[in-house]
């Protein structure tokens, strides 16, 4: 009987002996899959973007801002005016005695508006013109007539509208008025009546 029990002790303590062993290995079978599951993980683990804020640095440009400049004040130049008086070749002593004056007085202006038989107004850039075109309507001695007509240029400083066309009685007379004082004037030679014809003269 003392055999047998000691038989059976050795064979619990192989047997024991074994389940550790078996104990032990699966222990580092646990281990070593553990271990292969963290390195995967870490293998497979998405690299962590930079969480810096980086800031770019800009440079802001300015749109020029446009420059206001007030435009130039016109400047309106002082146009003169001239006016030509068509008067009978029969006033010419009246004519002379102006032209000896240099002047139209005050008590010349009522004479001269009912010696006037035609008129006309223009621009003072005109005039050399005008008076060049009335050159070959000039008469000779042995040409005249007693139709013949003389032209009395005067430049106005100050324009007058009893001067235009269809205006009455009243608005000639004080046109006529303003002539005072008027020294810048000349005469023309005696002409034919066809010089009528070179500009748009209106009675008076």
């Amino acid at each position: 009987m003392k055999h047998n029990n000691g038989s059976e002790s050795n064979i619990f303590q192989e047997l024991g002996q074994k389940i550790m062993d078996v104990g032990k290995s699966l222990v580092k079978i646990g281990e070593s899959i553990i271990q292969n599951n963290s390195e995967k993980q870490e293998i497979e683990k998405p690299p962590q973007k930079d969480k810096r804020i980086q800031t770019t640095r800009r440079t802001v440009t300015t749109p020029p801002q446009p420059v206001y400049n007030p435009p130039s004040p016109i400047v309106q130049k002082n146009t003169k005016h001239f006016l030509v008086l068509v008067l009978s070749v029969s006033n010419k002593y009246f004519l002379e005695l102006l032209d000896n004056q240099k002047i139209i007085e005050a008590n010349n202006t009522n004479q001269l508006m009912k010696m006037t038989k035609f008129i006309c107004l223009g621009s003072n850039n005109q005039h050399q013109q005008i008076e060049l075109a009335f050159d070959k309507y000039s008469v000779s001695e042995i040409q005249e007539s007693p139709d013949d007509i003389v032209l009395l240029y005067i430049t106005l400083e100050k324009y007058h509208e009893g001067f235009k066309p269809n205006k009455n009685q009243l608005d000639r007379y004080d046109a006529f008025s303003s002539l005072t004082s008027i020294t810048d004037f000349h005469i023309s030679p005696r002409l034919k009546m066809e010089a009528l014809d070179v500009l748009e003269f209106y009675s008076l």
